[in-house]
C-alpha cells in the first residue's frame, strides 16, 4: 500500500479527484483504506525464507518480554526497517511512541490490566500502570499517552479515565475498535 497523502502525487491528480477515486475504490472495495494507507484488496505481505528468519527473530524478542518489548531502536538492530513496517501494517506490532512498540500479544495483556486498573480504581496513574505491568515508567507512559490518544482514555492531570464510548465495552470490544483505527 501507499500513504494517502502520495496518491494525488503519484497519480499527478488533484487532491478532490484523489479523494472522489478513493470513495469509488472503498465502495467497490477494490482497495481498502485504514490507517493512513490505501492498498489493494487482496494485496498480502510476504516475506522471502531470510526475511521470515528476520520477523520470527523479532517476534521472539517481543514474546521473550511482551510488557517491557524492544524499542524500536532495538528493532532495528534485528530487521530492517521495511520488516518493522510491514509487521506494524499488519498489525502484528503497534506503535504505542517513536520509540515503544509492542506485539499483539503485548498488547491484549496492557489493555486487559488497565482496563482491570480502571474498573477497580476508576481512574488509574502512570505510576499505578507502571507497578501493574511490572515496567518502566517509560513505557508505562508510552502506553496511557497512546490510549488517551485513540480515545481509550481521558487526561485529568495525572489521573486517566476510561472514555465514555468505551465504559461499556469488554476488552475484546475495545481491541476489535483500536484494531480498526
Amino acid at each position: 500500500g501507499i500513504p494517502l497523502e502520495e496518491l494525488a502525487t503519484r497519480l499527478k491528480i488533484s487532491k478532490k479527484d484523489s479523494q472522489a477515486l478513493q470513495a469509488v475504490w472503498a465502495k467497490n472495495k477494490t482497495f481498502i483504506i485504514g490507517r493512513g494507507v490505501i492498498k489493494k484488496a487482496d494485496f498480502e505481505i510476504s516475506f522471502t525464507p531470510k526475511q521470515q528468519e528476520i520477523v520470527n527473530k523479532l517476534v521472539s524478542a517481543f514474546n521473550a518480554d511482551p510488557i517491557s518489548p524492544p524499542t524500536f531502536k532495538t528493532c532495528l538492530e534485528i530487521a530492517s526497517e521495511d520488516i518493522v513496517q510491514s509487521l506494524i501494517d499488519q498489525r502484528l506490532l503497534t506503535r504505542y511512541s517513536p520509540d515503544v512498540l509492542f506485539h499483539q500479544e503485548g498488547v491484549t495483556k496492557v489493555l486487559e490490566a488497565i482496563l482491570k486498573l480502571i474498573d477497580e480504581r476508576d481512574r488509574v496513574t502512570a505510576a499505578e500502570v507502571r507497578d501493574a505491568l511490572g515496567t518502566t515508567r517509560r513505557y508505562a507512559l508510552a502506553i496511557l499517552e497512546y490510549y488517551d490518544r485513540v480515545g481509550l482514555t481521558r487526561r485529568d492531570g495525572d489521573d486517566r479515565t476510561l472514555a465514555p464510548k468505551f465504559q461499556t465495552f469488554t476488552a475484546k470490544e475495545i481491541l476489535a475498535e483500536l484494531n480498526a483505527l
